[in-house]
């Protein structure tokens, strides 16, 4: 069965009150019901949107710390290969960005990348999924 979201279901019972206010001869209430109506139709969502913070855990306590197999296992090549990656390729424009959620440093969106693209969803993403949670 389709899931109604709660903004919707809210709009279709506001529908409804204006409806019955009306067929009152209740025109105030039903100007009330209009204008929150109208109000909650302008936006996508009903509660503030809040940012979700990043923890940069991974990458400040864990990433150092992985031995030589660790990292392997998780990104699929070496550390030297990696600081390769990321000289090519962190002064490309998809890392440049003017908005005002800045992006994530270039090294920790490769990093990212190159973990989802070698976890391929064996045992092994499990393992991945836990030292990435934080970014997700």
């Amino acid at each position: 069965m389709l899931k109604i979201s709660e903004r919707k279901q809210l709009l279709r019972d506001l529908e409804l009150a204006v409806f019955l206010a009306d067929d009152n001869d209740d025109h105030e209430e039903a100007e009330e019901f209009m204008a929150l109506y109208a109000f909650i139709s302008s936006s996508p969502f009903i509660d503030d949107r809040t940012r979700r913070h990043r923890d940069d855990h991974f990458f400040v306590e864990t990433f150092p710390t992985l031995n030589d197999d660790e990292f392997r296992s998780i990104f699929r090549t070496t550390r030297q290969g990696f600081a390769a990656l990321v000289r090519q390729l962190e002064d490309h424009l998809v890392f440049s960005n003017n908005s005002r959620c800045a992006q994530l440093h270039p090294a920790w969106q490769i990093a990212i990348a190159l973990a989802r693209f070698g976890g391929a969803e064996n045992g092994s993403s499990v393992m991945v999924n836990r030292y990435l949670l934080v970014l997700q």
